[in-house]
């Protein structure tokens, strides 16, 4: 997720629940995605340059399974003045096997621009649903933002918030 997406969800949760916001923004700092990259016979594959490399990404991927990894830093405030900050790095694995597409579903697909942001030149959120069979892990990972493993790191450094944290990702 970018930063100005941050902050357009800051803003909406800003407006819908003032106390959830004031939490994020003072107690949570952020919990932002450090790249999400793709990982399939030893070569990283990360968003692709133009047309031609998406497709290649895309028949490269076709009829196997892939890794997705999502890098995300947590920092958490310290100490009563809220200074001095803690930092929590980790990352979550997900494996995403692919349908065996034809090259024309492949081509148009790479052709339709979708995937020229994307790590490995597909989107699980958008049209490039159609070429997933099945994944094994956290399909938000997929998409870039490991929410799940963020909501339980978050709550175990803050327990007693869960509330706020609750309401934060369901605007989310």
């Amino acid at each position: 997720m970018n930063p100005f997406a941050m902050l357009g969800i800051m803003k909406r949760l800003e407006s819908a629940h003032p106390k959830a916001a004031a939490f994020v923004r003072n107690e949570l700092m952020t919990g932002l995605p450090e790249g999400t990259i793709l990982e399939i016979d030893d070569k990283i594959l990360g968003k692709p340059a133009d047309v031609d490399e998406a497709y290649g990404m895309l028949c490269m991927l076709a009829g196997r399974t892939h890794s997705v990894y999502t890098g995300v830093t947590l920092i958490f405030p310290q100490g009563a003045d809220g200074q001095e900050r803690d930092m929590e790095t980790f990352h979550v694995k997900t494996d995403v096997k692919m349908y065996d597409s034809d090259k024309q579903i492949l081509r148009e697909y790479a052709k339709s621009g979708e995937p020229l942001d994307k790590a490995g030149a597909y989107g699980i959120q958008g049209r490039g649903a159609i070429l997933v069979e099945k994944i094994d892990g956290d399909y938000s990972n997929v998409k870039g933002l490991p929410v799940a493993e963020i909501y339980r790191r978050l709550y175990h450094n803050f327990p007693s918030s869960g509330q706020a944290i609750s309401t934060t990702f369901s605007i989310i």
